[in-house]
């Protein structure tokens, strides 16, 4: 799926603007398109089975990629969770799991008729003090406050990630709290196996349940961490700004073991994957023209 967002008219009549979907069937490449009209910076969310369009607030819009059907969803069928003063403010939809639609408040998250943040919070975390920060495929990355008696409740935050259709907690670790907040949280990158989970300078091991902070003693993390294989060699670089800057060049290139937690150097002018495929790595260029080419490249370790 491709998507892009602009205005339609004819210098007779006014403009309106429009997200414009290109759906692709990966078995014979068949194209569909698909036109919402849509007013504002949207944003496009493929983590569960309907691409989900948002406007950052409460209000989004569902596609069906088999059939192309739109259905639109207002802030008035969020299922707002009892007790939950906080899910009102700052309403955000994230995203679509395989149980619902992800909907989070200022400090508060839920799956619309599914579970809620509360009744699944990391073991000592405040369970009214969690927040969606990336969504992938089947997974939640959320950033939980510490219980104020915690020793670390001051510096540290706890991240967890969560399974999407349960809320269960499948991996968390513990990490300094930055001295300003991001204005955008990393996105999350999955292996192919759905095994393990990168986001930022953030690493899961999700079948053995582990996590890692790769951060230096004064807590700043330095690491931008991309993609990442079945086998948990994860890629990124040291220094690069986010993942766009790191698939662009930026940084010094390395790999990641996240069975032994090591870090190697690779060679500086190393291209980055952009994505991972069973066993192959999907890289982006563009050419002379300027058009952007996509290639893989079979593993061959």
């Amino acid at each position: 799926m491709t998507w892009s967002y602009g205005k339609a008219g004819d210098g007779m009549t006014p403009a309106s603007t429009f997200v414009a979907l290109d759906l692709y069937d990966v078995t014979n490449g068949s194209q569909r398109r698909v036109e919402v009209p849509w007013s504002g910076a949207p944003g496009v969310s493929t983590s569960g089975p309907e691409i989900v369009i948002s406007d950052g607030r409460a209000n989004s819009t569902l596609v069906d990629p088999v059939t192309g059907a739109v259905s639109a969803v207002g802030a008035g069928r969020l299922k707002y969770p009892k007790g939950c003063p906080a899910c009102k403010q700052l309403t955000e939809v994230y995203g679509q799991t395989g149980a619902g639609l992800l909907v989070g408040g200022a400090r508060e998250f839920w799956v619309r008729g599914g579970w809620f943040s509360r009744n699944v919070a990391p073991g000592g975390t405040d369970r009214a003090d969690g927040v969606v920060t990336s969504v992938a495929p089947g997974r939640v990355l959320a950033r939980w406050a510490l219980e104020k008696k915690a020793e670390r409740a001051a510096s540290h935050d706890l991240w967890a990630v969560h399974d999407a259709a349960t809320g269960r907690v499948l991996a968390s670790v513990e990490c300094h709290r930055p001295a300003i907040e991001p204005g955008r949280h990393p996105q999350a990158a999955l292996s192919p196996s759905s095994d393990h989970l990168v986001a930022g300078n953030l690493a899961f091991d999700l079948e053995a349940g582990r996590g890692r902070c790769f951060e230096g003693a004064d807590g700043v993390g330095r690491l931008s961490l991309v993609t990442v294989t079945d086998d948990g060699i994860a890629y990124g670089a040291e220094n690069a700004r986010d993942a766009a800057d790191a698939l662009s060049g930026g940084g010094l290139p390395v790999a990641v073991d996240l069975t032994a937690w090591t870090v190697s150097r690779l060679s500086r002018n190393a291209r980055l994957p952009g994505a991972e495929a069973t066993g192959v790595g999907v890289f982006r260029w563009t050419d002379r023209q300027d058009r952007t080419h996509l290639i893989g490249y079979p593993r061959t370790d």
